[in-house]
């Protein structure tokens, strides 16, 4: 398999990352016993590692390929069923209404993009890369062959209902859901290739950020928005939320927790600017400072970092001067000269922010 073959340095570097991004991930959920990894960050640790095309935004059967290598890179918790397929086109995908008919088509659709895709990339092997997370904080790396459905075998397993459609080719057990379209394979879970305990690491946060997202390079921005500091309705900073979150109630909060308000006019003008919610994204300050971000709460209306207090310490230290637990003000945001903040996005994982001094 793929990750047999590596370098040990690269095995170890590619563990390092697993676990700056699992941090984050706890960062997120702090309170899952799981190490938590995005499958978005799980795509760009193993291109970045091992030097291989990523191809995780196309709608493709593999989300990489080295050399003649194709590999789908799956992270996931739980169960051993995962899926590997999405047929939501009814006019390119029609579905039958007998079980087996649906196994059947479904099974011959699977094949085609299996083939379209080895084609495509001049392939020699395509294979599912898995990174299991488990609830002991264990995180198990597995291989296996990514291979077509064999059509001449099927044979359907407990059918119960018209919506779930159990199958098996003797090889591999697959499950398809009819209101999804969601097609699934159960992935092996045995005698995985390495595995390593996630651990609470500061420098493989900054490991990570530094290394996973490329260096930003100047003069090529693709797109920017400006967001305000204060509510434009309001005509004021909220006392408790914004740039004053850190005063809100509820639980204890650290003196540089805040966030960047984004109004919907943001999000309608410029659709697509930032990454979907709760999706990390690099972003680096007028000053150098680089951190993670991301778009946060109820119609995603705000900007706030990871870890949270990064964002509030540039923008109320080093931007706005502000001693802690002192509130933002609009009077004080007049008196600063700085009412808003300017960002660039260079690509769909990396930004600039800067602060927009009034003249």
């Amino acid at each position: 398999m793929f990750y047999n073959l590596q370098p040990k340095s690269k095995k170890k570097l590619y563990k390092r990352f697993l676990n700056g991004a699992a941090i984050l991930g706890k960062l997120n959920s702090p309170k899952s016993k799981t190490p938590q990894i995005d499958s978005r960050a799980s795509e760009d640790v193993f291109c970045r590692t091992f030097q291989a095309k990523d191809l995780g935004r196309k709608d493709i059967s593999i989300d990489a390929c080295k050399l003649k290598d194709g590999i789908g890179i799956k992270t996931f918790q739980g169960g051993p069923l995962q899926k590997i397929a999405e047929f939501n086109n009814r006019k390119k995908y029609p579905i039958p209404s007998k079980p087996m008919d649906i196994a059947n088509s479904i099974s011959k659709y699977r094949n085609i993009r299996l083939e379209d895709t080895w084609n495509s990339y001049s392939l020699k092997r395509m294979i599912y890369h898995s990174v299991f997370r488990k609830s002991n904080q264990e995180i198990q790396i597995f291989e296996q062959p990514m291979t077509p459905i064999n059509n001449d075998k099927i044979e359907l397993i407990e059918y119960k209902n018209d919506q779930i459609i159990k199958f098996t080719d003797k090889k591999q057990f697959y499950s398809f859901n009819r209101t999804k379209s969601i097609l699934y394979q159960q992935f092996s879970l045995q005698s995985p290739l390495d595995s390593f305990k996630y651990n609470f690491n500061k420098a493989d946060i900054d490991f990570y950020i530094e290394n996973i997202y490329p260096e930003i390079e100047e003069h090529v921005a693709i797109d920017s928005v400006i967001l305000k500091l204060f509510s434009e309705k309001q005509k004021a900073v909220p006392l408790k939320s914004g740039l004053n979150q850190w005063n809100a109630g509820g639980r204890k909060r650290h003196s540089d927790e805040v966030y960047i308000p984004i109004p919907r006019k943001v999000h309608k003008e410029k659709p697509g600017f930032f990454p979907p919610r709760d999706q990390s994204f690099r972003i680096e300050t007028d000053t150098g400072l680089k951190f993670l971000a991301k778009v946060c709460q109820d119609s995603d209306k705000a900007l706030m970092s990871y870890p949270n207090k990064s964002l509030g310490n540039w923008i109320l230290r080093d931007v706005l001067g502000m001693n802690k637990n002192q509130l933002v003000t609009l009077n004080l945001l007049k008196n600063k000269n700085v009412n808003s903040v300017k960002i660039d996005k260079f690509d769909e994982g990396n930004y600039k922010i800067f602060p927009l001094f009034k003249k």
